[in-house]
């Protein structure tokens, strides 16, 4: 037996040197099994929460939407999906999932106040405001609450409330906190509404030290240059946010607008297309490619886009300004279709009765029609 043995050691041996391994050819044949490792919810919230500060929000949605399917209804989860659904122009996705989990946590305050955040961005500022104030008497000690109340203050023009919210909201956060981020970034809103740009700058800034690469606040700075009529800063900054999110529709939106203000119309068109093509409901970016095609002699393609707006506001109970119905008023004008024309300038009357300048304008617009 022993020389059995031998005997067969010294044939697996040559076979080896020789490059016939019958070992070999065996393992190769029958690999052994690979387990692949499931990933934890807190493996799917850590990944989505550096997806978040490395300025990729959807990726960051997709993976807290993971976690959630392996711990449905999980608040502090919820809480980060919606707000950064909200960010991303998808506070209509939010309400739903939001009231679900409110079944179960109804006194849950950062889940109010996020409600009370998309509320806000739905145009709903009353209800956004009675739901903020709800979660602060829940929590008086919660920046979270206080900095999406004073986002919803500052909408509804309550800017001396806005400022005073804010201010707890600074107050009460943790430094480099998400709190803080918020308390700053709403800081900046409410003195960018006031027209304090040079103190937004200052806000939003120290949001962005925080966190270089969140898009929010980057686009919330170039939305300040705009509005104090720094179009060349505000682009950089447009760009900026879209080389990390390419998919952001409100990026290329402003984009297009802050080409509009410096006449650079072609551009603006581009970006403006990608806009409404990345978020077809979105009814200020057709608005502004109404406006680029009015600049370019294209008043059907006017008519049609701010019609496309009217109708998407009408379904999402949202409003069109003066001068967009001014436009329309035009383009039908020069079109020839003067009943079109009247219904138009006098919806903009309506909307801005107090504007001398919108009533300036639609008086001019009458008096086309009537020759």
């Amino acid at each position: 037996m022993l020389m059995g043995a031998g005997l067969i050691a010294v044939y697996f041996l040559v076979q080896q040197r020789l490059g016939n391994s019958l070992g070999a050819s065996v393992v190769r044949a029958t690999p052994l099994p690979s387990v692949t490792p499931t990933r934890s919810v807190e493996g799917f919230a850590d990944d989505a929460y550096a997806a978040y500060f490395r300025g990729e929000y959807r990726k960051a949605i997709d993976l807290y939407d993971q976690a959630l399917r392996r711990k449905p209804n999980d608040p502090i989860l919820t809480f980060r999906l919606a707000r950064l659904l909200v960010l991303t122009g998808q506070a209509n996705r939010v309400e739903q999932r939001l009231q679900r989990v409110l079944q179960t946590y109804p006194n849950d305050v950062d889940l109010r106040a996020v409600n009370c955040m998309a509320m806000d961005w739905l145009g709903r500022v009353s209800q956004a405001v009675k739901e903020c104030q709800a979660a602060v008497a829940l929590d008086p000690s919660n920046p979270i609450a206080y900095a999406y109340l004073a986002e919803a203050q500052a909408d509804g023009g309550d800017f001396r409330n806005a400022r005073t919210s804010a201010q707890k909201a600074i107050d009460l956060s943790r430094p480099n906190s998400d709190a803080r981020i918020d308390a700053l970034r709403n800081m900046g809103y409410v003195r960018e509404l006031e027209g304090e740009y040079n103190e937004a700058l200052y806000y939003y800034g120290q949001a962005l030290e925080i966190g270089p690469q969140l898009v929010h606040v980057i686009i919330a700075i170039g939305r300040t240059y705009t509005g104090a009529g720094n179009a060349s800063r505000a682009i950089e900054y447009f760009e900026r946010a879209i080389k990390l999110d390419k998919d952001n529709a409100e990026a290329h939106e402003r984009l297009g607008s802050a080409y509009i203000g410096i006449g650079e119309f072609d551009k603006a068109r581009l970006a403006l297309e990608e806009a409404t093509r990345l978020d077809p409901n979105r009814h200020t970016a057709w608005t502004r490619l109404g406006v680029v095609h009015f600049q370019g002699r294209r008043y059907e393609d006017t008519i049609a886009d701010i019609t496309r707006a009217i109708s998407i506001t009408e379904q999402n109970n949202q409003k069109l300004g003066a001068n967009d119905y001014i436009y329309l008023g035009f383009a039908n004008q020069l079109m020839g279709n003067c009943p079109r024309a009247v219904e138009a300038f006098n919806k903009a009357a309506e909307v801005s009765p107090n504007e001398a300048s919108i009533q300036e304008l639609v008086s001019n617009g009458l008096r086309k029609c009537a020759k």
